[in-house]
This record gives C-alpha cells, sequence and structure tokens, in this order.
C-alpha cells in the first residue's frame, strides 16, 4: 500500500470507528486547526449523516421511541456497526437485531417487544424501493426442461421480495406510525400469527397479507427446495400454487444442475 493510500485507509478509519489513532493525527498537523478538531468535523458530518439515513429508514420506529431515545440508538448501532460502504442507502440492516437484544435487556422497552419485527419490516421496505429491476421468468428455457429433470428444479425467488411471519399486529402498527399525524392505538395479539410480504410491484414497494401455505412455499423456495420435495408438501396442490407465484413475479427464476436459468 502507497502512503497515500495507507493515509487515505487510517482517515476513513478514524472517521468510521470515531477513535483517534495518535500516529495517524501527527500527519495531520498544521499550525492552524488542531488535527483532533479536523477528524472531529468529519466525525460529526458522519454521525449526522447516519442519525438522518436511520431516520429515513425506520420513520415507525422513530415515532414509537422519540427522537432522543431513538438518537441514543442510533449512535449506539453506529459503534457496534460501523458503516463500511460508501452508499448509506445500504446501512442500518442490523438495527432489528440490535432492537431484540435492547428489548431483552433495556427495562424502558419492556412492551415494546415487537420493534424487532417493525425494524425488519421497515429495512424490507426501504430495500425493497431500491431493488433492481423485476427480473421476467423465462418460461420459453422452462417448457424445454427434459422431463426426468424436471423435479430438480430450484426456483428463485424475485430479489425485491422478502417473507415475513409476526405475532404482533406491526403491519397496524406500523401504518399508525407513519402517517403525517401518528395516532396512539390500543393494539391486541393476533389469534395466529400474521404472515405477509414485500416486493416491488410497478416499481413501488408493495405489502401484501399471504397465507400460511404461501408463506410456507416462498420459505421454501428460498431456501433453495427443489421441486420434486414441493409436490410432497402436506395441504398444498404445488401445481395450483405456482401459477399465481409466478402471476405476481414473486418467481423470477429457476436453476437446474447449477445452471442459472
Amino acid at each position: 500500500m502507497s502512503s497515500l493510500e495507507q493515509l487515505q485507509h487510517d482517515f476513513i478509519h478514524n472517521i468510521v470507528n470515531d477513535k483517534n489513532n495518535q500516529g495517524f493525527l501527527s500527519e495531520l498537523k498544521t499550525e492552524k486547526i488542531p488535527p483532533e478538531l479536523q477528524l472531529s468535523i468529519y466525525q460529526r458530518n458522519l454521525s449526522g449523516s447516519i442519525q438522518k439515513t436511520l431516520q429515513q429508514v425506520y420513520p415507525a420506529c422513530l415515532s414509537i421511541l422519540g427522537e432522543d431515545f431513538f438518537h441514543t440508538l442510533c449512535y449506539k448501532y453506529q459503534n457496534l456497526y460501523p458503516s463500511l460502504d460508501s452508499n448509506l442507502n445500504n446501512y442500518g440492516n442490523y438495527f432489528n437485531t440490535m432492537l431484540l437484544g435492547e428489548c431483552s435487556e433495556n427495562t424502558k422497552l419492556l412492551g415494546f417487544e415487537y420493534l424487532h419485527d417493525l425494524a425488519l419490516l421497515e429495512w424490507h421496505w426501504h430495500t425493497c424501493y431500491y431493488s433492481s429491476s423485476v427480473i421476467t421468468f423465462d418460461f420459453t428455457s422452462f417448457s424445454k426442461i427434459p422431463e426426468n429433470q424436471q423435479s430438480k428444479i430450484i426456483f428463485n425467488l424475485n430479489k425485491s421480495l422478502s417473507i415475513h411471519t409476526s405475532i404482533f399486529p406491526v403491519i397496524d402498527i406500523w401504518k399508525d406510525n407513519t402517517i403525517e399525524i401518528p395516532t396512539t392505538n390500543e393494539y391486541t395479539t393476533p389469534d395466529n400469527s400474521l404472515y405477509f410480504c414485500i416486493y416491488q410491484r410497478a416499481l413501488t414497494p408493495t405489502l401484501e397479507i399471504i397465507d400460511r401455505n404461501t408463506y410456507k412455499i416462498l420459505t421454501a423456495i428460498k431456501d433453495k427446495t427443489d421441486l420434486q420435495s414441493l409436490c410432497h408438501f402436506d395441504d398444498i396442490d404445488i401445481n395450483q400454487a405456482l401459477p399465481n407465484l409466478l402471476q405476481k413475479g414473486w418467481i423470477s427464476g429457476f436453476s437446474l444442475l447449477d445452471k442459472a436459468c
């Protein structure tokens, strides 16, 4: 690594980790501005940008927790998971993981156990917006698969699609806290688990409630279950389910014998 590359590396490392390396600070010495002050300006700017990014990604969590507490969690998140990507649209995917730990350890979050599922919903809504264009299923290639190989077909889910389940009414909580004037309602735990998916339709993020069987099929496809195994699922008619999934664009491709199609 050249001296310039090393300097750039140390500069980014000191900003991202919010810790000043004395060896690097000596490289920044000038007669006008102390090196610690030079770095602190960049560190504050980065911290402020991250705060704004997480606010935009998790507006419902922000509304529920309040700005002060949310910003405290953002600062903690920044220290646990420093940004390693210049594109902040890709930042924040472990926020739900941190909230899961916070809800089990922080007495202030007693009764907020749903925050993990809510944050997961918000993250996938965010990433769905920035997802790449939908890929059209190649029916021509699919129709040419020999009959003796069809059982080994493995379907690929649309990259914009995410599958969710929750024992909490997270959809109602999310909607109530992302409108212009948030509402405060009494929520009851659903009698049965809630199943839903988020996907891109006409370049727009869309949330759709699904039934347990559809959730089961989509999860199996996500786990690379082959067609033969899908056909043996109890209480599921795969011949009826697949056309619906293809029509919705939730299945975007397939692979066969390690060959992507």
